[in-house]
């Protein structure tokens, strides 16, 4: 998970210059609960990889926020959303919703239903996130129009705003981006907050435009995505992928192509401002099991010549949509499939995604478990072999240290699941277990993707 902007270091380039954010590394909740015990049988996923970094909008408000390569729209919370302040006298633990209230409290009648207490809180949907306030923010600027996003497990609804989002905390050298317009929630289900999804729809008719000038053929593609939005009124995005609970909101940099609202996000937004070139590269960190430690960074504007090693090779993205690509085959133990398909990177993401057949083949090989009542394999932590992908030219080997999960000492989770492709979109998602294993280099010029080694400390 990310959290809202990033930065560190300033660099000059020949249009712009290159901002290093560090990230905060929080692990799946799902993770969490299976080694606790208390994770039971679920329908979806909540794979979330979660790489956080504070960013803010207007004045001075730090939301965290998940940086996310599925999706290509950024939305925070807004104030609206939030309880206002609590009543004093009404913030002690005894005064907190239900049965206890009514018995403990001191003051019940203020306190148990009234504007001030608990209960009064249950109407709100954003209780407990850092929101943005417009009414505080002396650059902000009102936009028309609403949005709403239904997920598998719930929905964001909201208005829009227009206004400077800054990358990184207060006090840090931040790459500022003025005049950009977002999504500001006004209510998010409560079943997002604590549910998985992988596909996120999008009800209401919109335009298309691409970040940059397209090659012609890249035409037809953007034909192919109008009619699918507008002629069915229905796509479909890689969603936040994982609870909702510990981010404030979701800043997408995927292509425009896929964006859902009429907003431009602010990476992109930033380049054409001339502040950065159109570039990022995505540097995760082999941390185990530690949650809430730094995670990785990510660099605006270039490439991350501090983490990453020398580039191996750059890989055409196979349709101005995802940042998808081209696979050529998979090899583990003595498993070995040729069949080619589309894969897609999400930074938000800590599982690896695959077809049904493929999941089979490779937990076959490892000898892997399957728990019906985890939903998730299992294998030995010791002693696996190492996953093999064709990509380009070239194989990508993703090592054992990165393709599991560890639950227990000798208890660990194989993170892969079996997933079904979206029309025209991805076969594969590769989240962190890949990202780890090789830094990312997101070109959105050429519309290609670098991968270059990731210098981990051993």
């Amino acid at each position: 998970m990310l959290t809202p902007l990033f930065l560190l270091t300033l660099v000059s380039l020949t249009m712009g210059y290159v901002y290093k954010m560090p990230l905060v590394r929080v692990e799946p909740q799902r993770i969490q609960m299976m080694r606790e015990g208390k994770w039971a049988m679920a329908l979806k996923q909540m794979n979330a990889e979660r790489l956080m970094r504070k960013a803010s909008a207007g004045a001075v408000y730090n939301q965290s926020v998940l940086l996310e390569t599925g999706t290509a729209d950024f939305w925070v919370p807004d104030a609206s959303c939030a309880p206002p302040p609590r009543i004093k006298g009404c913030d002690e633990s005894e005064c907190d919703a239900g049965a206890t209230c009514k018995i403990f409290c001191p003051k019940v009648e203020l306190c148990c239903g009234g504007p001030g207490g608990m209960l009064a809180e249950r109407k709100y949907t954003c209780t407990g996130k850092n929101v943005y306030d417009p009414t505080k923010s002396a650059t902000y600027v009102k936009m028309e129009g609403s949005w709403l996003f239904e997920y598998n497990n719930g929905f964001v609804q909201g208005l829009y705003a227009n206004d400077t989002v800054r990358f990184g905390t207060e006090g840090e050298h931040r790459l500022t981006v003025p005049g950009t317009g977002f999504g500001r929630a006004v209510r998010i289900s409560k079943y997002l907050m604590n549910r998985s999804s992988l596909f996120t729809t999008w009800h209401k008719n919109h335009q298309k435009n691409d970040y940059f000038s397209c090659p012609f053929e890249d035409y037809l593609r953007k034909i192919v995505n109008y009619f699918i939005a507008v002629h069915y009124n229905l796509i479909c995005v890689l969603g936040p992928s994982g609870i909702y609970s510990r981010f404030d909101g979701v800043l997408g940099l995927g292509f425009t192509s896929l964006a859902l609202t009429e907003t431009i996000q602010p990476f992109v937004r930033a380049h054409r401002l001339g502040l950065v070139e159109p570039i990022f590269t995505v540097h995760m960190r082999q941390v185990g099991v530690a949650d809430n430690v730094y995670g990785g960074a990510f660099t605006w504007g270039g490439i991350d010549t501090e983490n990453c090693g020398n580039l191996i090779a750059y890989q055409e993205v196979s349709l101005v949509w995802f940042w998808q690509f081209r696979l050529r085959n998979v090899s583990v133990g003595s498993y070995v499939s040729n069949t080619g398909w589309d894969v897609a990177l999400d930074t938000a993401s800590a599982f690896i995604g695959a077809p049904h057949s493929v999941v089979k083949g490779v937990a076959k090989a490892l000898d892997a478990e399957y728990s019906p009542e985890e939903d998730a394999y299992f294998v030995d932590c010791d002693g696996y072999p190492k996953l093999q992908f064709g990509i380009g030219e070239n194989i990508y080997t993703v090592k054992g240290d990165n393709f599991k999960l560890t639950l227990e000492e000798y208890k660990c989770i194989l993170p892969i699941y079996a997933m079904d492709s979206v029309f025209l979109g991805p076969s594969w998602i590769f989240g962190a277990p890949f990202m780890r294993q090789y830094c990312t280099i997101f070109d959105m010029k050429m519309f290609r993707i670098g991968f270059a080694n990731s210098l981990q400390e051993e």
